[in-house]
């Protein structure tokens, strides 16, 4: 058994403790900017601390073990407080430090999305820092695709904010990048959470350490989507000119991001090793076709149109993205 903080209380953060609890393995603490008595009763220490209080911080991490970042924000403090959070972790100890990545490896062509500068210096820090750390590598959130299903979508969500991201199941269409035959991995959340738990297990963090779902195509995962859904979607795809002049030039700050982590997909960039699966081969993460069965299987569906084009549905948390 572990200590193990969690800093960010947002979905993925949420889910990723629900699993730690579900374990029955480790001690959880949880950093967030309020008070949280609902966990508090399940046995969670949660600590209301401000990440510009140097102090507050040391005393929530004394004892602590390992610390895993999901903290995310369109501002500087997506930096500043994990750095603060590394600051006061060296001061009490802590013995390893992931921060909050949860997309592809290192190395991949994410480097010209803009959002993602911001994981650039706390990368650096982390590895300057004397921690044991990781990248917990994941690729695409599979639950992207279960937006708008009408058997429990919060459920089937598992903490991501509803949005549609290349395919619209509901609307039965797809805005593809590239020509679609670069493969993605893709991972639910819910699996996420199962292998960063049994991370907590092992004796040496490895730099980056991927899990994976399944790597598939757009054009695959459209093909496997029309077979669950019995319709025929409507399909475009978008040029790398066209995905350019979106992700560099787009004056909204979504359409330029999803158009920006679109590109990077296209070009091959969203591959993830299985790192977790082939350390914890008792996990069996869900596959697309199974999971869209779950979600969408049987539901009845409108003739596919094209719809507003708004990829958010709601308003709410955007971790997950990241």
């Amino acid at each position: 058994m572990v200590t193990v903080a969690l800093a960010g209380a947002g979905g993925l953060g949420m889910t990723i403790l629900k699993a730690i609890l579900n374990s029955k393995k480790h001690k959880v603490v949880l950093l967030s900017r309020a008070a949280k008595p609902e966990l508090s009763a399940q046995g969670v220490e949660v600590h209301a601390v401000d990440y510009n209080d140097h102090e507050s911080l040391v005393k929530a991490l004394r004892g602590v073990h390992t610390i895993i970042s999901t903290i995310a924000a369109y501002d500087s403090s997506w930096v500043t407080s994990q750095l603060a959070i590394l600051k006061a972790a060296k001061e009490v100890g802590v013995k390893r430090f992931a921060p909050s990545e949860f997309a592809g490896m290192k190395a991949a062509s994410f480097a010209r999305v803009d959002l993602y500068i911001a994981k650039g210096p706390v990368w650096e820090a982390t590895k300057a820092s004397g921690l044991e750390y990781t990248n917990f590598a994941t690729g695409l959130f599979m639950n992207a695709f279960v937006t708008g299903t009408p058997r429990g979508q919060e459920e089937a969500l598992e903490g991501l904010r509803p949005w549609n991201f290349v395919v619209n199941v509901k609307l039965g269409n797809a805005d593809i990048p590239g020509d679609g035959n670069a493969k993605v991995t893709m991972t639910t959340m819910g699996d996420v959470g199962k292998f960063v738990t049994a991370a907590l297990d092992l004796e040496k963090w490895e730099e980056e350490m991927g899990m994976v779902g399944e790597d598939l195509t757009f054009n695959e995962v459209v093909a496997i989507t029309e077979k669950v859904t019995k319709r025929k979607f409507l399909v475009k795809y978008k040029s790398f000119e066209e995905l350019d002049e979106l992700a560099d030039n787009s004056p909204d700050f979504i359409v330029k991001f999803a158009n920006q982590i679109q590109r990077a997909m296209a070009k091959g960039g969203a591959i993830v090793p299985p790192t977790l699966n082939n350390k914890f081969p008792e996990i069996v993460p869900w596959r697309l076709e199974a999971w869209l069965e779950k979600w969408w299987g049987g539901v009845e569906l409108g003739e596919p149109i094209w719809g507003d084009g708004k990829m958010f549905q709601e308003n709410g948390n955007w971790d997950g993205l990241a």
